[in-house]
């Protein structure tokens, strides 16, 4: 059971997350963020406002600029040599596992 302060938050963002499934993946970064300040030091009052407003910006980037931005990001990562993004088929995929070079 969330706070009261930040079931409050939460119901203001749910308008600007109802875009590119970033309400439930909000939901699923909670948990984790949850998770992990049960075990790691943390302050509360700063993780989890921003875990509940990380991806309220994406309401207001079309859809087709998302797309861009991700061809963007990987091509930033590649040139680094930082990772790789891979699907789950092997195929390129911006939105897929992270694997190391």
């Amino acid at each position: 059971m969330m706070k009261p302060i930040y079931q409050k938050i939460f119901e203001r963002a749910k308008p600007f997350l109802r875009t590119r499934k970033n309400l439930i993946h909000t939901r699923i970064a909670l948990r984790y963020a949850i998770k992990l300040l049960e075990t790691v030091k943390g302050d509360e009052e700063v993780v989890i406002p921003a875990i509940l407003l990380h991806d309220v910006g994406w309401k207001a980037v079309p859809k087709i600029c998302s797309s861009r931005l991700l061809v963007r990001t990987d091509r930033i990562l590649k040139r680094q040599g930082f990772m790789k993004w891979k699907g789950k088929d092997g195929q390129k995929d911006s939105g897929g596992t992270p694997l190391s070079s």
